[in-house]
């Protein structure tokens, strides 16, 4: 026993010694297990045909995949996000007022999962290492499907062939039609930036009013959009602090 002590002691740092799992790590394992296997799935009368569903286990490891991120999305959200891509037409996926990058990391590993589109994120960042850290949590899921514009959604221009061209991310190249548009952000210019953004979305896609529980313009947004538009739409149904609402094919 002795000579064994002397040989942990004068073991080097890197003598491959690995920690066991801590007991707090495996109960938060376990209980995200036990979430997101009982969770309800949305229900809905989708627009278009669903493609395979993920099985439970990688519904689990992709939600614990994008937890780690910034971000608000709770998983509520996240499961269904999965629901709507997994019912969406091929366009690209579109998140306007993107700030942390936990919705576009889970939005991108979607979008290539089901063969969607590509990914554009628009945001101001008003400070350079919030920008970072955006790319920082994206950079490696990102692989040429996803990019990023540094504007307010009113002076963004979308249209088909858009190529958008960042350090981080290299260049890539958007179809002009839009499968999934995620409103996030403070909701402030909702309505304008819907005004703006709804005739680039395809028909059987999705328009997600993010936080409309809480942010009073996203919430009238919302609530006159589904207003004006409710013989164009196919479903609707809220998730966590979301609004999902997929057109007619």
């Amino acid at each position: 026993m002795a000579a064994l002590q002397r040989s942990l002691v004068a073991a080097p740092d890197d003598a491959g010694l690995a920690d066991p799992p801590r007991v707090s790590d495996e109960r938060a394992y376990l209980a995200l297990n036990e979430r997101v296997a009982q969770a309800k799935v949305p229900c809905f009368w989708p627009a278009l045909p669903g493609k395979r569903p993920l099985s439970v286990l990688e519904r689990i490891g992709v939600v614990r995949l994008v937890s780690d991120i910034a971000g608000p999305a709770g998983e509520d959200e996240m499961l269904a996000l999965i629901e709507a891509l997994r019912h969406a037409p091929r366009g690209d996926v579109v998140e306007i007022g993107a700030s942390s990058a936990r919705s576009a990391a889970l939005l991108a590993w979607l979008a290539r999962r089901y063969d969607i589109g590509q990914v554009l994120c628009v945001g101001a960042w008003r400070t350079e290492t919030a920008l970072h850290a955006f790319e920082i949590d994206l950079v490696a899921l990102a692989q040429g499907q996803l990019n990023y514009l540094r504007s307010e959604a009113a002076d963004a221009r979308y249209a088909p062939g858009l190529r958008v061209a960042t350090e981080a991310f290299g260049q890539t190249e958007y179809e002009g039609r839009i499968a999934l548009l995620h409103l996030a952000g403070d909701g402030a210019d909702a309505a304008r930036d819907l005004a703006q953004w709804r005739p680039h979305v395809a028909p059987g896609g999705w328009i997600v009013f993010d936080d409309w529980t809480r942010a009073s313009d996203m919430r009238r947004a919302a609530e006159a959009f589904t207003m004006a538009e409710e013989t164009r739409i196919a479903a609707r149904f809220k998730a966590g602090p979301a609004l999902f609402v997929q057109l007619k094919r």
